[in-house]
């Protein structure tokens, strides 16, 4: 029996999320209402590469971070840690395939899990939904071949202010906001595909010019808008 705090919960971070705040109220009532908050530790698995799973996943508050490791062993390759308002799992719940990457939660964090027969049968009930679920699922492979692009093309700051600000924008921000990402230096070095020496040397002179500040697994958005000016137009969100 879900509680009505977690239901609460949940609706006000499907209301700010920029995924899924301007869906019709009564389709974020009822993923709401049919959505169970899942409370993980630090490490803790969500999901595991090549295991069926067909839920969708709702990031209330914390992190996740997603990854894959070679089967031939070696490093694991990063590819994001969602924050507020992002989501995973959407083409496993409406077509019920494996995982195709490892998802940890990254610090205490708090996920709503909705199961893929519950947005099955929403989508049953309000077919228009389909043009909206297909959108973002063209939006994260839009992102995807985004990020890909970047990678290769961009100075390394311009790369950092984009990847950023595109974990940023899974929330909506209020005026004036400096939000903070949870994520390790180390981990936005192999997102961004370059050394880590030479990504903390970037962020110390972003952090010299006022942009951002680094700390213990985070980093804080200071000058949203002189990030926006580096970054450039396009930017997809996590």
């Amino acid at each position: 029996m879900q509680r009505r705090g977690e239901y609460d919960r949940i609706r006000l971070a499907l209301s700010r999320s920029a995924h899924f705040g301007d869906m019709p109220l009564t389709f974020l009532d009822r993923l709401a209402s049919v959505a169970r908050l899942r409370h993980l530790r630090h490490g803790e698995r969500i999901g595991r590469r090549d295991v069926v799973d067909d839920n969708l996943w709702i990031i209330v508050s914390g992190a996740v971070r997603i990854s894959t490791r070679p089967h031939t062993g070696g490093r694991d390759c990063v590819h994001a840690v969602l924050g507020d308002g992002s989501y995973f799992g959407l083409a496993n719940a409406v077509g019920h395939g494996p995982f195709t990457f490892d998802a940890r939660a990254f610090g205490p964090s708090d996920l709503a899990l909705i199961e893929g027969r519950q947005i099955g049968a929403s989508l049953q009930q309000h077919p228009r939904l389909w043009k909206r679920v297909s959108k973002m699922l063209a939006q994260r492979f839009k992102l995807a071949v985004g990020i890909i692009e970047d990678n290769r093309l961009l100075p390394l700051p311009e790369r950092i202010a984009r990847r950023l600000l595109a974990h940023a924008g899974s929330s909506t921000l209020a005026e004036g906001a400096q939000p903070t990402l949870r994520m390790t230096q180390h981990d936005l070095a192999r997102m961004l595909d370059a050394g880590r020496s030479r990504t903390n040397t970037a962020l110390n002179r972003m952090e010299g010019q006022g942009l951002l500040s680094t700390g213990y697994r985070t980093v804080t958005l200071l000058d949203l808008a002189g990030l926006r000016r580096l970054a450039g137009a396009d930017i997809g969100v996590f």
